[in-house]
């Protein structure tokens, strides 16, 4: 008997602690303290050991603002604040935009320090004015949804903080981070955190800056309007971060909204002690913005002595931007403080021997691009790498429709790549051809990525138009359209190209007379007495077999090749 009352006594203690990890505390006014508050709900929460949860039901139609005389209590125990329970509110539904319908309006900074990882804050408009709308302190594992946060020192402020989300996949999960000074503000080491869908803009600095952290991801948001970069990475430590499939400058449906700075700015030092990494920038779309697309600067003024991190550069949609798609060079001693200068150059950087200057990206040279002409259904695309010895690169190809005024880039569409391998003295030619082909007047531009990073982008051509027999030469200006004639000698001048016009009386046909004049030069070699350079239908230099062999092929016909 006692053995079952001590069974029911502990069953019961389990049910009671189990019912205390898991409570829901209803805000029910707007005032700053007491019962009902939201403060006396966060208060409650911490109090409440595991997971709990707070909701809203304030009477009344229309938006509550909760405004408090001072700061709300840290957030130090997991929980779920849900802004969509309150009556009236709405998700948002828009897949380029932000049409939630928040009804809890609160005028001070949230925070949720470590104790409180693992909480999730979703459904809320905040406003924290000299405040942070969000911060997290030291805490982990927490996910911001569905918010507006506007009209503070940071949306979403990250210290010392990791594995948080920012967002999510679906449009229900966007915030929409606006005019603020900083949309979200990563630093103190904060690691693996991940921005995701996010509609970040009007932010009078950096849409997001990432100072002295590693390891975060940016995807898929729109970054637009900004007063300085829409995405900064700097400052000792900040490695290992990906900016991917984000709008930067203009919205998913091509909306054009700059901001103000660069696309993207990187400035990180080398220095000892801090970690080893790669930023990668990867499938953006990065247009119409106030400096470059992306821009990789030295921390330091003293650019010829500091060592910078790597960024790599892949595959991303860079346009229209006012200064250059890419630029690597200046240095920049805090965000906001960037300054060109004429080491190596102010601009555009040339490519040197062997590549062996100094600076972000170790300068890395860009491809010298050499011919872009199209065949009936493919544009060959030729060029070659002169570069650091022995070394692999990758090449990505880009055509956009029109050259940017300086003649070197950008890179509207990526298209393709090749891998390449430089010699002993640094040269690597590459041939990459696309199907289908592209359009003839657009024009071709290049980067090259290699151990150092990604180069600047390489000079822009046109493409040429239909090339039907490949012969580099294209069909409106090639001599003989339809045979291959790269050399396009005409030795009787009258605008058919040797290799297709047998016709040596110029009568319309290539018949006996013909054959009586080209027998009579056979066997002849230039410089030779009988040598008719109209019989030399190879312009190799000699009448031989392969002349023979022109010639019989256009036996009884009429000179010249066009396309089939």
């Amino acid at each position: 008997m006692k053995e079952a009352s001590r069974n029911l006594l502990l069953v019961t203690l389990l049910v009671a602690c189990a019912e205390s990890r898991a409570a829901t505390f209803t805000v029910t006014n707007t005032a700053d303290t007491g019962v009902g508050s939201f403060r006396q709900a966060i208060e409650d929460a911490n109090s409440n050991l595991g997971p709990d949860e707070v909701q809203f039901a304030i009477q009344g139609v229309g938006s509550h603002v909760i405004m408090t005389t001072s700061p709300l209590p840290e957030i130090s125990d997991p929980v779920l604040i849900d802004g969509y329970s309150q009556a009236g509110a709405t998700k948002n539904s828009l897949a380029d935009g932000f049409d939630a319908d928040l009804m809890i309006i609160l005028q001070s900074t949230l925070t949720i320090a470590s104790g409180g990882s693992g909480s999730t804050v979703r459904g809320l408009n905040i406003q924290a004015d000299t405040g942070n709308a969000i911060a997290l302190v030291a805490s982990q594992d927490n996910k911001i949804e569905g918010n507006l946060l506007a009209g503070s020192v940071n949306g979403v402020s990250s210290e010392a903080s990791s594995s948080n989300v920012v967002g999510g996949p679906t449009v229900a999960e966007r915030n929409h981070i606006n005019s603020n000074q900083t949309g979200i503000f990563f630093f103190g080491v904060s690691t693996q955190n991940t921005v995701q869908g996010n509609l970040i803009e009007s932010n009078s600095e950096a849409g997001v800056d990432i100072e002295c952290s590693k390891e975060n991801r940016v995807m898929n948001n729109e970054i637009t309007r900004n007063g300085g970069p829409g995405v900064a990475i700097r400052n000792p430590g900040a490695v290992d971060n990906q900016i991917a499939d984000n709008y930067i400058g203009t919205k998913i449906f091509g909306e054009i909204q700059p901001n103000l700075g660069d696309g993207v700015v990187v400035f990180v030092r080398v220095e000892a002690g801090t970690a080893l990494g790669i930023n990668r920038i990867v499938g953006n779309t990065i247009a119409y913005n106030g400096g470059n697309g992306v821009h990789v600067a030295a921390q330091d003024s003293d650019i010829d002595t500091i060592f910078t991190k790597p960024v790599e550069f892949l595959q991303n949609s860079i346009f229209d931007n006012e200064k250059l798609g890419i630029d690597l060079g200046g240095y920049c001693t805090a965000l906001g403080n960037c300054f060109e200068t004429t080491r190596p150059t102010v601009g555009v950087t040339s490519n040197d021997q062997n590549d062996s200057d100094f600076g972000p990206n170790n300068l890395q040279n860009f491809p010298e691009l050499a011919s872009a002409t199209n065949t009936l259904q493919r544009t060959t695309v030729t060029g070659a790498l002169r570069s650091t010895p022995s070394a692999p690169f990758e090449i990505e190809l880009f055509v956009s429709t029109e050259c940017d005024s300086t003649g070197f880039g950008e890179g509207e569409s990526f298209f393709g790549g090749v891998t390449v391998t430089s010699d002993a003295t640094g040269l690597a030619s590459f041939t990459f051809v696309a199907k289908p082909r592209l359009p003839v007047g657009h024009f071709i531009t290049a980067t090259a990525r290699g151990r150092e990073g990604t180069s600047e982008f390489s000079r822009c051509i046109p493409v040429t138009g239909m090339d039907c027999d490949g012969d580099g030469i294209p069909d409106g200006t090639d001599n003989c359209a339809g045979t291959p004639n790269p050399t396009q000698c005409d030795s009787d001048t009258d605008l058919i190209g040797n290799h297709c016009d047998p016709d040596f009386n110029n009568d319309g046909v290539v018949g006996i007379p013909d054959f009586n004049i080209f027998r009579a030069c056979f066997g002849r070699l230039a410089g030779q007495p009988g040598f008719d350079p109209r019989c030399d239908l190879s312009c190799d230099g000699a009448v031989g077999l392969p002349d023979f062999n022109i010639f019989r092929s256009f036996f009884g016909r009429a000179p010249g090749s066009a396309c089939p």
